[in-house]
Parts: structure tokens; sequence; C-alpha cells
């Protein structure tokens, strides 16, 4: 096998460096093959999101963002700016395609107008978008890549191209094996547009909650999540899931702020514990839930009245479903079981009232 570069990034020889497409075309690969390509630690496209190569998802509930970011997220890579919301971001050949099922010409260009202030760019032309709403497009994009590599390929949305049931196992995997294989023939990055189960937004982050079997979650290297703060324009963006990445990093949340004029993210530089975010607005007000529990664990009530009177006492906008306000207390119940006690007492009632922790 014939090496290609004169020198290795610690300074010997070219024959200790190989590049990954050079051995990927062979279906066995040695050991000292994987040695020789020299890489000490997963390269990634965005430090630590999003792997160079490989395929990656960004998940949400509905009108959270999702598209907006990515397509800014695009931006960055054409632009060849060396940070997106302040994490590194590595861009090799400045380009990226942008396949979208949702959007057209129409609703698109005022949109990247916005963050892009409506000024045309030399480098711009090398960010592609592809509208289509059909499933016949991986040839469309390997010949788009065989024209030119590109850092990034964006599917917006992947349920939009999704033939199948998205519980099965075997449905989602057949889906997502022709993108994972299109970023380990052109080595790029995939990111997929996906959402999350209905009312995931009032639970802690979790790769779980994303729709669909687990096969979509076990086949991505990384799984991001984006969430709108329950007040103002702040969105929290998390790590799900994130191969090679150590634990600590992933309980973390990020705060992003948001233009609403300009359509652009920032980093905020505020982080939040990851179990924070559980506790949306809903579960911020504690009388709410001081009531709750008395109502349910202390006087009986069914969840019904409970929850009439919880609206009534505190307003409907306070008041979380009832589904949750059942989780709620179940997990009331295993605290109070840890502690030795049945029902909550007059003094758990703080005195002051705690702002939601999306604040």
């Amino acid at each position: 096998m014939e090496n290609i570069n004169e020198i290795g990034s610690d300074g010997h020889p070219a024959e200790h460096i190989i590049k990954g497409s050079e051995i990927f075309e062979n279906l066995f690969i040695t050991a000292n093959d994987l040695l020789g390509m020299d890489i000490k630690d997963v390269p990634k496209l965005w430090d630590p999101f999003i792997s160079q190569v490989g395929l990656s998802g960004l998940v949400g509930s509905s009108d959270c963002g999702k598209s907006t970011i990515l397509r800014q997220f695009a931006i960055s890579i054409v632009l060849r700016e060396k940070e997106f919301l302040g994490f590194p971001l590595n861009v090799t050949h400045g380009r990226a395609i942008y396949l979208s099922t949702e959007d057209n010409p129409y609703s698109t260009a005022p949109s990247i107008g916005k963050q892009l202030g409506f000024k045309q760019q030399e480098q711009l032309d090398n960010l592609k978008f592809l509208f289509i709403s059909s499933n016949n497009y991986h040839d469309l994009l390997k010949e788009e890549l065989k024209k030119a590599p590109a850092d990034l390929i964006v599917i917006d949305s992947f349920a939009d191209l999704f033939q199948g049931d998205f519980n099965r196992l075997t449905d989602v995997r057949s889906a997502l094996n022709p993108l994972v294989g299109i970023a380990n023939e052109f080595e790029t990055a995939v990111v997929i547009l996906h959402h999350t189960v209905k009312n995931s937004e009032f639970s802690e982050p979790n790769k779980n909650k994303v729709n669909g079997s687990q096969a979509l979650e076990a086949k991505a290297r990384s799984i991001i999540e984006l969430r709108s703060s329950n007040s103002g324009d702040e969105k929290y963006l998390s790590l799900l899931k994130g191969n090679y990445i150590g634990q600590e990093f992933k309980k973390q949340s990020f705060a992003l702020d948001f233009d609403e004029s300009t359509l652009l993210f920032k980093n905020s530089g505020k982080t939040i514990e990851k179990t924070q975010l559980g506790n949306s607005k809903k579960y911020g007000n504690p009388d709410v839930d001081f009531d709750l529990f008395k109502y349910i664990l202390d006087e009986g009530m069914s969840y019904n009245d409970a929850y009439n009177r919880l609206v009534a006492d505190h307003g409907k906008e306070q008041v979380p479903k009832i589904t949750q306000l059942k989780d709620r207390v179940n997990k009331e119940k295993s605290r109070m079981k840890k502690i030795g006690r049945s029902e909550p007492k007059e003094t758990d009632r703080p005195t002051d009232r705690v702002e939601s922790c999306d604040r």
C-alpha cells in the first residue's frame, strides 16, 4: 500500500501515515493499518458533538429551532469559521449539503437571508440545498459528493424520507444503513433531524425519548437534543449520546441565546445540570408541587379533582397534564419512602417562591 503523506503529525517518516479511505477499500483491515492512520483521538467536525465521519442526530420537539440551528451550522462550515456556539469547528472542505423535505426555496430564502444579513458571499456557493420529498435521494447525494467532497450532509427531516414502521428495529436500520454507508464512503458527517416523543420537554433530556425504535439511537455516533426554555428566547443544547465522550460533559446542558430578528443562536456561557431541565416551568412553582402532594397523598383526591383544584388555585399555565402529575407524585412517593415518611408536611412548603430553573 502506497503512503500519501511526506511527514506525519509526530515528525516521523510518511510510511507511518495511511489515509483512511485507502484501507477502507479492503474488506479486511489489519491492526497495523489502523495504527498507521496515526489517529490519537476520534476526529471531530464539531468538537465534541459531531464526528468528522459518521452519523449523528439532532432531536427535539416541534418548533424548537432544529432546522434553524442546522442551517446556521452549515453556514459556519462553508464560511470556514473556527468555532460554532463556542466549541471548536474543524473544517476540511468548506462544503455542506442541506437536504430539506419540509421547506422550499421560497421559505428557506428569507430564513437564510436573515442569518446572513441578506449579503451574498462567494463561499456560499459551497452550501447546496436539495429540496425533495421522495426517498430516492441516496444516488443524488453520491453524485454530488463525487463532484466535490463535503464536510456535512443534513437530512431535514429523516421522518419524511423514512418508509416503514418507526418502532421496528429492522425498518429503522434499513433506512439508516445507506446514510452510514455514504458517511463512510465519502468521509463526511451526516446529521439527521428527528423528533422526540410527545411531552419529552417536561422530562430530563434522555436518549430514550427519541421517537421510534432504539435502532436510531444505537446507530448514531452522537445524539444532540435542542429544547426551548419556558421563558424568553433561551434554548438548551444537550448531548444525549456521544461515543468516546466523558460522562461529566454529558451531564451538562448548554444555554443558548436565540435572536428572533437574525435567527441566530449563540452560546450564553451558562450551563445547567440535565436533571434540572426535567423541572419545567410547570414544575418550577413549589406551591403547585406542595398542593399536588397534599391533595393526592394526604386528602386522597382523584387526579382529575386535584388537577381542577390546582388550576383554580394557580392557573392553567402553571399546572402539568394529569399524566405528568402522576409521574411527579410517584417520584415524591419514592423520595418519602427513602426518608421514612408517608406524607408531606407543612414545613416542606418553601417560604420564598423559587423561580423556574429555565430562567
